[in-house]
């Protein structure tokens, strides 16, 4: 079964894909500019994924044993926040601000 933390994941990983995209149409667009932006949107977005991944075993390591009740743990709920804002609004933008440096660089 896919859950939340799943789904939140590969949307990280594709939201900054489209990060580094923007940063080439920006830049004038282009085969060489959009091709150099989606090399650099894979390789930030699966680094991305793997910083995910990891702070989700590292989360789960910390949660206590599940003991029935209902009320689920506020370190679970700033986790979830935390991991919406990368997805929605840092990954991007950081991996458009670096996408459009390295795209500035090799072509000026």
């Amino acid at each position: 079964m896919v859950g939340l933390w799943d789904i939140m994941t590969l949307m990280s990983g594709c939201s900054v894909l489209a990060g580094a995209l923007a940063a080439a149409r920006v830049e004038g667009g282009g085969v060489a500019r959009t091709g150099m932006a989606v090399v650099l949107g894979l390789v930030m977005g699966f680094l991305s994924i793997v910083a995910v991944r990891m702070a989700c075993e590292r989360l789960l390591r910390t949660l206590p044993p599940d003991d029935g009740s209902q009320k689920t743990p506020p370190g679970l709920l700033l986790t979830f926040l935390a991991l919406a804002v990368w997805t929605l609004g840092l990954g991007p933008f950081l991996s458009m601000l670096v996408a459009r440096g390295l795209i500035r660089f090799a072509f000026s």
